[in-house]
């Protein structure tokens, strides 16, 4: 066990964070124990493909171990602004920055550049992600306020209240999220909230704390 954390170290000492990666995987299937996993990390910045990992019920602890924030200004140490890459449907490539959760970054990172390889179009004026403010109808914290959800190309993939033919005609749009891209952020261990069945479908919205069945809206 001991010789296998050895080896994760000199593989991130060594190398870029896409060689990194590639063989943290590889080594990743000898480690049977997450929080071992997470031990060989940095600790603000988690290694991609621990979070699908955790427990759904043990993801905001993970998050935030000692408390969670109760007031905006809280939540600033736990945040940092990440470069990506998108891809439009004009075939335009575009830089973006995006304020997210240090122990998701990586995640995040990696979910944009799978997102941009396989040609996956994004409007890069449509991605919604931190915003420190209540729930629809309630005033609790929305779980965007913890970065622990993001929206993307929301006007093509409206919450349920678009109307039948306008839901209708976003499928013939480009920025219709499709099953590769909703396929990509599950695998990183998102929910999507078109998957609700107890509550109105929200397309746009990808959680990574709640599954799809809360009473509340995001």
């Amino acid at each position: 066990m001991w010789k296998t954390i050895k080896n994760v170290e000199n593989i991130k000492k060594n190398s870029t964070f896409w060689e990194f990666k590639e063989q943290l995987d590889i080594l990743k299937s000898n480690i049977l124990d997450t929080t071992l996993y997470e031990s060989t990390l940095n600790k603000d910045e988690v290694g991609v493909w621990v979070a699908p990992e955790i427990p759904q019920e043990k993801r905001m602890q993970r998050l935030f171990p000692n408390w969670i924030p109760k007031k905006e200004n809280e939540m600033s140490k736990y945040l940092k602004k990440v470069n990506l890459l998108v891809l439009t449907a004009e075939w335009k490539s575009v830089s973006i920055s995006l304020r997210v959760h240090k122990k998701l970054s990586n995640e995040i990172i990696s979910i944009f550049q799978e997102l941009y390889d396989k040609k996956i179009y994004i409007n890069p004026k449509e991605i919604w992600c931190y915003n420190w403010r209540p729930t629809r109808n309630n005033s609790k914290p929305s779980i965007h306020s913890y970065w622990a959800a993001i929206d993307i190309n929301t006007s093509k993939n409206k919450w349920e209240y678009g109307t039948e033919k306008e839901n209708e005609e976003a499928k013939n749009n480009p920025y219709y999220i499709t099953d590769e891209c909703v396929d990509i952020w599950k695998s990183h261990g998102f929910y999507r909230w078109n998957d609700r069945v107890n509550a109105k479908k929200d397309p746009m919205h990808f959680s990574y704390t709640e599954k799809p069945d809360p009473v509340e809206l995001a």
